[in-house]
């Protein structure tokens, strides 16, 4: 099994809009494209690490990681949504596992700044990361 992880900051200027648009693209993956084993995102939970979020991707192996990085919509939703968005030096690392994801993924919802879901944002003070 093989893990794409992709760790990144967005822009400054970035609407929630625009940031729920790109989880919104990349949670449709799921279910579409056959390679894609499971996907999720998340805030990196490190207060002082350099990447605000996270996206992982689990594929099989390498085979299907390219057929899930050359498919159609991973590279519609990477190309309009995705890239626009994130700063330059986002991080992309695959890491291959025994073992095999346990959970649901994150299902989307997050706020852009925070990174927080909206079940933790509400009636949370939004804390945003220096950009």
């Amino acid at each position: 099994m093989i893990k794409h992880v992709v760790l990144f900051n967005v822009k400054t200027g970035t609407s929630q809009e625009q940031f729920d648009a790109m989880v919104a693209g990349y949670n449709s993956m799921k279910g579409v494209i056959p390679e894609l084993m499971s996907w999720s995102m998340g805030p990196n939970l490190r207060s002082d690490g350099e990447f605000a979020h996270a996206m992982v991707a689990v594929v099989e192996n390498m085979e299907t990681l390219k057929r899930y990085v050359d498919h159609p919509l991973h590279q519609q939703v990477s190309t309009k949504l995705g890239r626009p968005i994130f700063e330059k030096g986002y991080s992309r690392l695959r890491i291959r596992s025994r073992s095999r994801a346990v959970g649901a993924p994150n299902q989307g919802g997050l706020d852009r700044a925070s990174g927080r879901s909206a079940a933790e944002s509400h009636g949370a003070s939004s804390h945003r990361r220096a950009e």
